[in-house]
């Protein structure tokens, strides 16, 4: 009877079988040796034979040599790359992971990665490059287009064929190596590297001004639409998405262009995009985000819901659609014309929570239904990395003392809230991330004030999003995280009502719903109170959203 290859070997195994076919779907393998004949080419490929699959003490998969000893000398791989890049961040949309000495490293710079951003992994000793695809499973990232890997003594050629086959992938902006990495030869890798980014960003350089120089005027009929905005679900914040659903039930020829997505994070995949679009439809990113890939004779209108800098009007064509009328006002302030600006409401209901698979509306809630809080809740606790800049702490620590002691004196004045404590500790506003302490503490602080005062009311309430466990006292309200569009819209429908736990008066997407919202107005808790108890839909609707876009876009092109 033949024994079973042990568990770490099978798990390996399977990580590189799930790697290599990742790897074949998305990564070029024209002229490259290690696609066509090396280990990239070899699904069976066995490692050097004095390696044996072994799981490390930290739980890992590693090797061990014939004398015992493990890969590099370390037998916590994981744990050492924590702790070597426990404060790497990359800036930009694309990092350049640099012979790293195990997958661990490849694993913990993924994991600190936004969604939207990358890795470029250069593993020259195409032995290295085949451990690291066993001792763990990138697959995911891979076809999501997270990560990339080059390897063997071709890898600048394959390196070469992956940014010119991937025009939307970014340039690398920052070279990212181990403190165990040889320091000579990662020096050689950045060389040779910066020499084709710079080939590279020509090349991409000139395809844009070729697009730019043959893009055709938009028609006299608005009937193709680049959506431009990120298509991940994002709790009350989806509105890229919804707005390729708007568009397309209203007849128009929708091209999304997902900035999200790692290989839309260039000027030159916006630019393809674009091509042949009679119009730019955004969801709070204007043409001044993008500089240069578009044409200005192609109208770009950016629907805008929350506050955010508003640069200049420069007479192009450009229009924006907001939500109130403060964001009318900041528009107008900054110099854009009254008729490129323009008023709508969100979509109603049936656009928002119509079924996946029947594209019918959910089922209206039972009577004895609770009311439902929906909001993500970070931890509250100051983070690690304000240790270091002591007023910041003192700040943090203010905010969270006052929002615990009187959560509602932040309703429609958190910005004021933070210049009080600016002022008491001396910040200069230059240095302070405002919307981290805003949208990290504040908001989410008085979302579980809220929370509190309806538990100890006696209301019936269902509280749904990310973090609500770290108060015991909620626990029990506690139905979990929101992770998809799907578990939103099964809130949404079971709920009696929705309560509405942000501290600002502004609209606010869960008056898009469909649902009575309960709300905190005129300085009374009471209020609350009874409007949960007794909720009553009052929103009533305005401009619709594909009419204002018509409108705009006719002024525009009526004046060419």
């Amino acid at each position: 009877m033949v024994a079973s290859p042990p568990l770490a070997t099978r798990l390996a195994e399977r990580n590189f079988r799930r790697n290599l076919a990742a790897l074949a779907q998305v990564q070029p393998r024209d002229g490259s040796d290690a696609w066509q004949g090396g280990v990239f080419g070899h699904p069976d490929c066995p490692l050097p034979g004095d390696w044996e699959l072994v799981f490390a003490r930290d739980g890992s998969i590693s090797v061990v040599d014939q004398a015992g000893r493990f890969h590099r000398g370390c037998s916590v791989p994981l744990l050492a790359a924590r702790e070597q890049l426990g404060a790497m961040k990359v800036s930009g949309a694309c990092g350049c992971l640099l012979d790293p000495m195990h997958a661990a490293a490849l694993r913990v710079v993924l994991d600190r990665l936004r969604p939207e951003q990358s890795v470029i992994a250069i593993l020259p000793n195409l032995d290295d490059a085949m451990l690291l695809l066993h001792c763990d499973d990138f697959c995911a990232e891979i076809a999501a287009g997270r990560c990339w890997i080059v390897a063997g003594p071709d890898w600048l050629q394959q390196l070469r064929s992956c940014l010119l086959g991937q025009a939307g992938l970014a340039i690398p902006t920052q070279f990212i190596r181990t403190c165990d990495a040889d320091v000579a030869s990662t020096d050689v890798l950045i060389a040779r590297s910066q020499a084709l980014f710079g080939e590279i960003a020509a090349w991409r350089s000139r395809r844009v001004g070729e697009i730019r120089e043959h893009s055709r005027h938009p028609s006299n009929e608005l009937r193709r639409i680049c959506l431009v905005g990120g298509q991940r679900f994002r709790l009350w914040n989806d509105w890229a998405f919804m707005l390729a659903g708007v568009m397309s039930r209203a007849g128009l020829e929708v091209r999304v262009f997902d900035t999200d997505n790692p290989r839309n994070a260039t000027p030159l995949a916006l630019a393809e995009a674009v091509a042949g679009c009679d119009a730019i439809l955004s969801s709070g990113v204007l043409r001044a985000d993008h500089p240069g890939p578009v044409t200005a004779q192609i109208p770009w209108i950016t629907w805008l819901t929350q506050p955010r800098e508003i640069p200049p009007f420069d007479q192009g064509a450009d229009a924006a659609i907001v939500v109130d009328r403060s964001l009318f006002d900041s528009l107008r302030s900054a110099g854009w014309p009254e008729d490129r600006v323009m008023v709508a409401d969100w979509p109603d209901a049936s656009e928002w929570l119509l079924d996946d698979a029947s594209g019918s509306p959910v089922t209206p809630p039972a009577i004895d239904a609770p009311a439902a809080l929906l909001a993500d809740i970070p931890p509250l606790n100051p983070p690690s990395d304000l240790e270091e800049l002591s007023s910041h702490r003192l700040l943090w620590e203010f905010l969270a003392h006052q929002m615990a002691h009187d959560p509602f004196a932040a309703f429609d004045r958190a910005e004021r809230l933070i210049d009080d404590g600016m002022q008491r500790y001396q910040i200069a506003g230059a240095g302070l991330d405002r919307r981290r302490f805003l949208e990290e503490l504040i908001v989410p602080a008085y979302a579980v004030a809220v929370a509190r005062i309806l538990c100890r009311s006696g209301v019936h309430l269902a509280l749904y999003g990310r973090g609500w466990d770290q108060f015991e006292e909620l626990l029990r309200f506690w139905r979990g995280p929101v992770h998809n569009r799907r578990e939103f819209r099964s809130a949404v429908a079971v709920a009696r009502c929705l309560v509405h736990a942000v501290p600002s008066s502004r609209p606010h997407p869960i008056d898009a719903t469909g649902r009575p919202v309960a709300r905190y107005r005129e300085g009374k808790v009471a209020g609350l109170l009874r409007a949960v108890r007794s909720p009553t839909q009052t929103i009533k609707p305005r401009q619709s959203l594909v009419g204002a876009v018509q409108r705009l876009w006719q002024g525009i092109t009526a004046r060419r």
